[in-house]
């Protein structure tokens, strides 16, 4: 009886560790079983395997394609669109490395005009849905309706193809369930799926990439090398003591474009320990950073160039002119110095921001991806927003939930409520999307039921063209029986723009555009017109903020000439007159280098608005208005209009709809 129950206990433990190892390699078992019986049981005759072999090509094509792009823009194949205008923040969200528009790399971590944080970084599970997005977009043009099989006498009826990818440290594996049924004279032959395997290390770069976005979010090695190398460069005003009896004095853009050189060269030099470099780098331990748990193969690297944009501010220093400040006798070490010598203090306060390029490459595999360096006030960034983590996790997706019945539905203009089929379901909980299906006609409406997962702070997602996403906040642990998500319809409505000027309005010159940008808060809802390129705007109802500037354009361009420009300041005499408080006129000059622009600004205006849902649904025009302002003749009257922008000193009449 007893080696009985000992050998049931054994094999219960064995029956546990098995489901242990199973569950702790679910993604290797998955990964190698993925599609794997679907060559297993197919028997391809001769006639089906060139076709066979026309598909895996260009599944092969078009994935490493897709790879190409994903990994050269940061983990997005569609970039997120850049909603502010580039004259208040250079940034949005992407870094536009050739400054030709051609080489676009998503900011993992960005900032708004207004110093909102935004983590862009995305997971793997949303860069294998996109992956999988843009091989069911390419494929069938790859293949160009099988015309080299169909030449020969082939004829096929195909289905819309839907991938599965899985990105792994080593390989890629695309599964398409993609039905092709080919046919000749008495042959047929039926595909329902296809599967290829790409190597790559994509994965792995990417899971080095997080590692390192997360180091530098809490470390902040990126701005903390930034002020190390302001404090040594003497072209920076920074913090420091001099004795020169004239204070010395910068022009802040001559700092600037110090700070960009300096950027330039020195960035490029750090590296990451535990990574490859050349052997004689390893010298150089203050270039070396601390920022991986464990050793790669990956070569790791940063760049800054000249070209890219670099907002400096230098707190309290309203003039182009920075001035080193003279000690006086009300500090007490200066009552003994002041005698023999003149004392300067030339400390600055700055606020940076810059863009950083980082790059990893193994083997025949790239990852890049951008980031946002952040000083504030002569202090590394706060960090705001959590990154993303790659800790391993369970598949929500796949837990089992409860059934709900999902109800999509939008407004009419009296403002009833309408119930609309076809709407897309997805169900969010932390950073996993499950896809729940579509909502069906139904007699008294349209609904879907489905198992949701159980989640305590999920968000139902509901979409369809034509409407603006709606969420909804539900925790499907306790919910019960059916939940609504409304959607808000938008509305394409033709745009007419008058510009006051002088107190009078006018139509747009022919060398002027107008950027308006409408910022919904409360729907997460924001759109962007340029006048006159784009002649309509979408929009729906709810409370906006519109924003606008008049970009000035000149056939000859705008240029501010060289001038050289004196600088004086009373400084303490020295020897004893200093002592007694009396004071010397000392001057310096400066020169301003030429500057030229394209374009400047002109105006613009903010105001708010309100739409409401039935005059919105009634409108075929609204008509928008801005504010012209005069045209700058200065670097400093430049940023005059900025600042009257800014501070809501231009509000105009408010937008009509009609």
């Amino acid at each position: 009886m007893k080696a009985q129950v000992t050998a049931f206990i054994i094999l219960g433990m064995v029956i546990v560790a098995i489901g242990i190892t199973l569950y702790t390699f679910r993604q290797q078992i998955f990964s190698a079983t993925f599609g794997g019986e679907i060559e297993e049981s197919i028997v391809m005759p001769p006639q089906a395997e060139r076709a066979k072999l026309y598909v895996d090509a260009c599944l092969e094509s078009i994935t490493l394609q897709g790879v190409n792009l994903l990994s050269a823009q940061g983990g997005y194949i569609d970039l997120p669109l850049n909603e502010a205008s580039i004259l208040i923040n250079p940034f949005g969200n992407t870094l536009d490395i050739f400054g030709t528009g051609a080489g676009q790399v998503v900011y993992w971590f960005t900032e708004t005009e207004n110093g909102i944080q935004k983590n862009q970084m995305p997971t793997k599970q949303q860069m294998e849905a996109t992956l999988a997005g843009y091989i069911d977009d390419n494929l069938p043009a790859c293949l160009n309706d099988f015309r080299p099989l169909r030449n020969q006498g082939y004829t096929f009826t195909e289905e819309q193809p839907r991938s599965r990818v899985v990105i792994n440290e080593e390989n890629i594996i695309v599964q398409t369930d993609y039905p092709v049924t080919m046919q000749k004279e008495d042959f047929s032959f039926a595909f329902n799926r296809f599967r290829k395997t790409v190597k790559s290390k994509v994965g792995k770069l990417y899971n080095t990439a997080v590692e390192l976005m997360q180091k530098e979010s809490t470390a902040y090695f990126f701005e903390e090398r930034a002020l190390d190398m302001m404090a040594v460069y003497d072209a920076i005003p920074f913090s420091g003591i001099d004795t020169e009896c004239a204070p010395r004095t910068w022009l802040k853009s001559n700092v600037q474009k110090e700070l960009k050189k300096i950027f330039a060269l020195n960035f490029p030099t750090l590296r990451i320990e535990g990574s490859r470099y050349r052997e004689n780098e390893k010298d150089h331990k203050s270039f070396i950073i601390d920022a991986l748990s464990k050793k790669t193969d990956a070569t790791i690297l940063f760049s800054y160039q000249e070209t890219w944009p670099l907002l400096m501010d230098v707190v309290g220093e309203n003039d182009e002119v920075l001035r080193g400040k003279p000690f006086t006798l009300e500090n007490e070490a200066s009552r003994f110095l002041l005698p023999l010598f003149c004392l300067n203090d030339n400390h600055f306060v700055y606020d940076l921001k810059f863009p950083m390029l980082i790059s990893l490459q193994e083997d025949d595999s790239m990852f890049q991806f951008a980031t946002l360096v952040v000083i504030d006030n002569n202090q590394p960034r706060e960090n705001r927003v959590t990154p993303v983590s790659i800790s391993p996790q369970i598949d929500i997706c796949e837990n089992p939930g409860k059934e709900l019945t999902i109800v999509a539905a939008t407004y009419k203009p009296d403002g009833s409520i309408l119930e609309v089929p076809d709407v897309h379901i997805s169900f969010k909980c932390l950073e996993q999307v499950c896809d729940q299906g579509e909502t069906e006609p139904r007699d008294i409406g349209a609904a879907l039921t489905t198992i949701v997962p159980q989640c305590s702070d999920g968000t139902l997602i509901a979409e369809k063209p034509g409407f603006h996403r709606g969420e909804t906040t539900v925790s499907t642990n306790t919910a019960e029986g059916e939940m609504i998500v409304y959607l808000e319809p938008i509305k394409e409505v033709a745009v007419e723009v008058k510009v006051l000027d002088q107190n009078q309005e006018r139509a747009p010159y022919a060398t002027e555009q107008t950027i308006f940008t409408f910022e919904n808060t409360e729907q997460k809802y924001t759109t962007t017109l340029l006048y006159p390129t784009q002649k309509t705007v979408k929009l729906i109802p709810g409370d906006y903020v519109v924003r606008s500037q008049i970009i000035v354009e000149n056939a000859g361009g705008f240029s501010f000439s060289e001038k050289e420009i004196e600088i004086c300041n009373d400084v303490p005499q020295q020897g004893v007159l200093g002592v007694i408080g009396l004071t010397t006129r000392k001057c310096t000059k400066q020169k301003i280098d030429a500057t030229e622009f394209n374009q400047i600004i002109g105006g613009g205006s903010v105001t708010s608005w309100s739409i409401q849902r039935a005059t919105l649904a009634e409108a075929q025009k609204v008509t928008l208005y801005t504010q012209r302002l005069a045209t700058p003749r200065s670097i400093e009257e430049v940023g005059k209009v900025y600042e009257a922008i800014q501070r809501s000193q231009t509000e105009v009449k408010k937008p009509v709809l009609q």
